[in-house]
């Protein structure tokens, strides 16, 4: 049964009574007692309420915004492992992706080849690895290319951008994950989003990657998003889909639950709808492939192993369900581990 109260410091706790998706207050109980399982930050007795209206998910009680920093003590933004060295074949996918990155959304990476369009067409789950390298931005050669990423960690993503020509910044209040991106000379400026210091209309493209979900109010910063991005810019999100064939497998113990840190969790209808009700028109779903990373990961929550342990991983790696589910994401896309959303600031016409 839940327990009354989360393991939690006293006085740390805020009540949500309404979704903070839709406002509404009819909701039913999806999981109660809930454990930090990922990353051991925080302990047991987490409730997960799911919205009877748009049917988002979401924690109440949940950590306050002065004490959800114990939840990220071991997270992954701090972590520093180098890049492994570039083999042979891994030289040759990158520039059979490089060639389909530069036909499809105008970039000059280098070395390429011109087989990339070519391959691409034939291979969808690297054709979803390239367009993810980018977050489906085409590069305008005419334009500034100006973009933000909200959450930026350690600035890995600004890094590669940057080499494609955009003009880079990001936001990120994890101070540790800041520094890095720093040191790589990214300007990053470690805030939320409700003091990010730019001027309205600032930007071309805003990116969130696996960041929303970790928002106490994102509906506030959507509307935030809308005015950064100059009218007609692109917004980009990912999130983990409540929808997902690995939610459905996993249940509990499917890893995008992740409490405390997740505080809310979409489906791909109710981030649509507050995308749109946040002054945006939706572009786009792109495609997901990330049930090979999901998969594992949860299989190891569910028995009570390490779910960073590689050794761990690939025993618990089920290549047929794997496989399974890319087979239901590419039939039907609401299945996808998750959801991959593409939005464009609506361009407001002046009534005469």
């Amino acid at each position: 049964s839940a327990r009354d109260v989360p393991d939690w410091p006293q006085g740390g706790l805020e009540s949500v009574p309404r979704c903070p998706i839709c406002a509404q207050d009819e909701r039913r109980l999806l999981y109660g007692d809930l454990a930090d399982r990922m990353w051991s930050s925080a302990g047991g007795g987490w409730r997960l309420h799911r919205c009877r209206t748009c049917l988002s998910a979401f924690l109440d009680p949940r950590p306050n915004r002065e004490t959800i920093g114990r939840a990220y003590t071991q997270y992954y933004t701090h972590d520093r492992a180098p890049a492994p060295p570039q083999l042979p074949a891994a030289r040759l996918r990158a520039a059979l992706m490089n060639g389909y990155l530069n036909a499809r959304y105008g970039y000059e990476f280098s070395p390429a080849s011109r087989l990339g369009p070519v391959i691409a067409r034939f291979l969808p789950k690297r054709r979803y690895y390239a367009d993810r390298a980018v977050r489906d931005l085409a590069r305008r050669p005419a334009s500034r290319n100006r973009l933000l990423d909200v959450g930026c960690g350690q600035g890995t993503f600004l890094v590669e951008m940057r080499k494609a020509g955009w003009d880079v910044h990001g936001l990120e209040p994890d101070t540790e994950a800041a520094a890095v991106a720093a040191a790589a000379r990214v300007p990053v400026a470690d805030v939320p989003i409700e003091q990010a210091p730019f001027e309205p209309g600032s930007f071309d493209a805003l990116t969130m990657n696996h960041v929303i979900e970790h928002l106490q109010d994102p509906l506030d910063a959507l509307h935030r998003c809308r005015r950064l991005l100059r009218p007609g810019g692109t917004l980009w999100i990912a999130t983990p889909n409540l929808g997902a064939r690995g939610h459905a497998v996993f249940g509990r113990h499917w890893i995008g639950l992740d409490p405390p840190r997740h505080l809310v969790l979409f489906t791909r209808g109710s981030l649509a709808g507050a995308v749109e009700r946040s002054g945006f028109d939706v572009h786009a779903f792109s495609a997901s492939y990330s049930a090979e990373n999901m998969f594992p990961a949860s299989a190891a929550v569910s028995a009570g192993e390490d779910p960073h342990d590689l050794a761990v991983i690939s025993r618990r790696r089920n290549r047929r369900a794997v496989a399974a589910a890319h087979v239901l994401t590419r039939i039907s896309p609401r299945w996808a581990e998750e959801i991959v959303l593409i939005a464009k600031r609506r361009v407001e016409r002046s009534s005469r």
